[in-house]
């Protein structure tokens, strides 16, 4: 398929009004689909996205629930980046364009959503205006929005900014819109996963629990956080000595009192590699059980909680 082909496609069917609901099989919904149990499938698809940086998991999990609402995907999503900073913004960008071949039809909707909610976000996020604005120019750029989403009827003059601010964007700085997030969207998840392995090394030469600390704080990429803790356990394992392993726990121990590392990043950082514990034992035989004294450790220094199940990891 042509290039023009897919773009004229793609503008055509986003002005289509949206067909629900219909699933992605395209069967109807179920009668009784629970709204509150799709939200939260919704953000636990985006959540996992946005620690893991794997576009194809993603796309997987979203095929794999039939009863995601497009709209309510899209809308979701936005509202996570406008929340958030350039970081999760720019992946949230990444996941929409490539979601849009799921939720064809149902991609403008979503933003409308969006766009008559802002007087609400307005409340905790000062700058929701010019954040949708962004995310509307960079949606039509990537061709998941067609340029006459512009002079959408929005019923809120917070909207229609929105939508004003999009349009003179497209117009002024269509070239740089790829990267409109600026400094942190270059801050990809395989970018942060190298620099984060490079300090965890320094950290173990030089063991400045302070300096590595602040590297991490630094980063600005929370949401990265249970990919930190991962990678840090990671290293410890492949280290193979007592020595790495104290001086990872006590790292993580700083992480946590600093408060640059919240609990959730903890206790999800060590489910995060139980679950690869059977791949790591390929190069590292004796990795569960050291896995298990590091698990052990950290419940004792109140790192994880008492009644944390490995097993269920």
């Amino acid at each position: 398929v042509s290039t023009q082909s897919t773009r004229t496609q793609r503008k055509t069917s986003l002005d289509k009004p949206p067909q629900r609901k219909v699933s992605l099989t395209g069967k109807v919904d179920p009668p009784g689909n629970d709204p509150q149990k799709n939200t939260l499938t919704v953000l636990e698809i985006i959540t996992e996205f946005i620690e893991s940086g794997d576009l194809n998991e993603a796309l997987e999990g979203i095929k794999k629930r039939i009863e995601i609402d497009g709209a309510e995907f899209v809308k979701r999503s936005l509202i996570f980046g406008i929340e958030h900073k350039a970081y999760e913004r720019e992946l949230i960008s990444q996941l929409l364009s490539s979601a849009y071949s799921i939720f064809q039809s149902e991609m403008g909707q979503g933003f409308i959503l969006v766009l008559n909610r802002l007087p609400d976000l307005l409340l905790d996020v000062p700058d929701a205006i010019d954040v949708l604005g962004k995310f509307i120019a960079r949606a039509v750029v990537d061709e998941i929005l067609p340029p006459v989403f512009f002079t959408t009827n929005i019923g809120n003059d917070k909207g229609l900014m929105a939508l004003t601010l999009a349009s003179e964007l497209y117009e002024r700085e269509r070239k740089r819109l790829e990267h409109i997030w600026g400094p942190g969207d270059l801050s990809s998840v395989s970018r942060l996963r190298k620099e984060v392995n490079s300090l965890l090394i320094e950290y173990l030469e030089n063991k400045d629990l302070n300096d590595a600390t602040q590297a991490v704080n630094s980063l600005n990429a929370r949401s990265f956080n249970s990919q930190v803790i991962r990678q840090c356990l990671t290293l410890a394992l492949e280290r193979n000595n007592p020595a790495s392993r104290e001086d990872i726990i006590n790292l993580i121990v700083s992480f946590h009192k600093s408060g640059v590392v919240h609990p959730y990043d903890v206790r999800h950082g060590f489910e995060l590699t139980w679950r690869k514990i059977n791949d790591i034992k390929l190069d590292v035989p004796n990795a569960l059980e050291m896995l298990k004294e590091l698990t052990t450790k950290a419940i004792q220094l109140n790192l994880l909680p008492n009644d944390f199940n490995y097993n269920k990891s």
